[in-house]
């Protein structure tokens, strides 16, 4: 085999990407050949080196890619738990500042009982500034009477509620006598001692008989 061919197929030779044939006439042809001998080895660790070379810029480059991945995503996981802590404080903010209520402390409501003929008002007032009471309405029962009412307050908003009942709200019954109520859907009902309005505050549950309601005015804070 010529010298200038030989040389010319080293490197498909050691890419394996010459025929049986051929590397039978090369590898005879390196051992009565010293001087191609030492080329192909020559060439052989240079293909070598480059190719290692390249398997290291290969590897520093996935490396890289990752290294950006993982920082990307780290960005990624922090926005994300950024904005969840960030509405979660809204969701708590607009809780405690529109939906938030609390049953309200005794000492802090001023109870007014009002008569104007054979009408009683119960007249709550909150002496806390910036907040509003609260006074959902009960349910009767069929027999016997009983009010059970829960004070309470919210802090000054713009929601509706806070608007419409402003700093105080009211509880009003009409009595026929003082031995008889008349109640909302236009029956009568004839009271018995336990016939009450339960007020339940924060700290205390205050019970006033339908009849006091009806014979004694009070003004109590």
């Amino acid at each position: 085999m010529d010298h200038n061919i030989f040389k010319d197929l080293v490197p498909n030779y050691i890419e394996h990407l010459t025929s049986k044939e051929t590397n039978k006439q090369m590898e005879h042809h390196m051992e009565h050949c010293e001087e191609c001998r030492l080329f192909f080895n020559n060439m052989k660790q240079e293909l070598t080196i480059e190719t290692r070379q390249e398997q290291k810029n290969e590897e520093q480059s996935i490396d890289a890619f990752k290294k950006v991945r993982i920082k990307n995503r780290k960005k990624i996981v922090t926005i994300i738990l950024t904005l969840l802590a960030a509405f979660i404080l809204i969701m708590i903010s607009y809780y405690f500042l529109f939906i938030h209520m609390w049953l309200a402390d005794s000492k802090d409501i001023q109870t007014t009982v009002t008569h104007q003929g054979n009408t009683v008002t119960m007249i709550f007032k909150t002496e806390n500034k910036d907040h509003y009471l609260i006074l959902p309405s009960s349910e009767r029962p069929a027999k016997g009477y009983e009010d059970s009412l829960l004070v309470y307050e919210k802090r000054n908003d713009f929601s509706k509620i806070a608007t419409v009942l402003q700093k105080g709200t009211s509880l009003t019954y009409t009595f026929i006598n003082e031995n008889t109520l008349l109640l909302p859907n236009g029956k009568e009902h004839k009271l018995t001692d336990s016939d009450i309005i339960q007020i339940k505050y924060k700290d205390k549950i205050q019970k006033i008989p339908l009849k006091e309601l009806y014979q004694t005015e009070i003004e109590q804070k």
